[in-house]
C-alpha cells in the first residue's frame, strides 16, 4: 500500500496539518472597555452580533490570507468590525433570511497582537450565503496585514506567525 505524501514546513519539516490555519477574536475590543458588572445590562452579544448600548454595532467576519506556496491553503483572522446602525439591521435582516445581500463598509474593531495597530481601518464586509460568516476586504493596502491579505504569504511566514501568536498567548498567560 502506498503512503500519501502530507506537505510539510520548510522552516520546522512538521507535517503542515499540525499548524493552526485559524485565529479568531471572541469578542470587538469595545466590548471589553464595557465593566464586566455593566455588561448585562449595557450588552446584547452572540458569537457573530454585539450591539452596546444600543448605539454601536459590531459584526463578525473573517479575512483570508492566502498561502501561496501551498495552492488551497490559506490563514483565516476571525476578526470583528464596527458598523452602522443601517447596516447592522441591513445584515442582520439578510442573515436570517439566508440572502447574501450587498457589501457594506465597515472600521475594524479589532488588531491582531503581531501587527501594528489596525483599530478604526476601514474594511469591506461581503455577507456569504446560509451561516457562513461575511468576508472582510481591505480598502486600502497600506497596512501589513492588509498587504498579506492582497499579496498572500508563504509558508515560513504562516510558520511566523502561529510561532508569534503562541508566544504572545504564552507571555499573556504569565
Amino acid at each position: 500500500m502506498k503512503r500519501s505524501h502530507l506537505p510539510t514546513c520548510e522552516c520546522c519539516r512538521r507535517p503542515l496539518e499540525w499548524m493552526e490555519r485559524e485565529f479568531a477574536f471572541h469578542r470587538p475590543v469595545h466590548y471589553f472597555n464595557v465593566p464586566e458588572d455593566e455588561r448585562a445590562r449595557r450588552v446584547r452579544d452572540s458569537d457573530d452580533l454585539c450591539v452596546i448600548d444600543g448605539k454601536m454595532f459590531f459584526v463578525r467576519g473573517v479575512m483570508n490570507i492566502p498561502v501561496v506556496d501551498q495552492p488551497g491553503r490559506w490563514l483565516g483572522w476571525g476578526v470583528w468590525a464596527w458598523i452602522g446602525r443601517r447596516d447592522f439591521i441591513r445584515f442582520c435582516d439578510g442573515s436570517e433570511r439566508g440572502a447574501i445581500g450587498e457589501a457594506f463598509r465597515g472600521r475594524m474593531a479589532v488588531s491582531p497582537p503581531i501587527y501594528p495597530n489596525l483599530l478604526g481601518a476601514e474594511v469591506r464586509i461581503a455577507p456569504q450565503e446560509g451561516t457562513l460568516r461575511p468576508l472582510f476586504e481591505p480598502a486600502s493596502f497600506e497596512h501589513p496585514l492588509f498587504r498579506e491579505h492582497r499579496d498572500g504569504i508563504t509558508t515560513a511566514r504562516w510558520h511566523q506567525i502561529v510561532t508569534e501568536i503562541h508566544e504572545y498567548q504564552s507571555r499573556r498567560r504569565h
